[in-house]
């Protein structure tokens, strides 16, 4: 293999490797579990501040769905 085939290669490896590592450290949207509508959100280091109104210290918390009554097609 030549040299600047192989530089290409390694090249083309390291972009790979840096796309994986940039996707990985994206967040993730929140989910809710559909099994029981529930998720758990960890807040840890610095407060979090929700809607410009409710401040989250550092915790564990958890957000479920009320019920409410569901709606079906007649």
């Amino acid at each position: 293999m030549k040299l600047s085939s192989r530089i290409r290669a390694e090249q083309i490896i390291a972009m790979g490797f840096g796309f994986g590592l940039v996707m990985s450290l994206l967040p993730c949207p929140a989910r809710t579990d559909q099994w029981n509508e529930k998720t758990i959100f960890t807040v840890n280091g610095e407060p979090v501040q929700v809607t410009g109104k409710v401040l989250l210290e550092p915790g564990q918390y958890t957000f479920k769905l009320l019920e409410t009554p569901r709606v079906t097609g007649t």
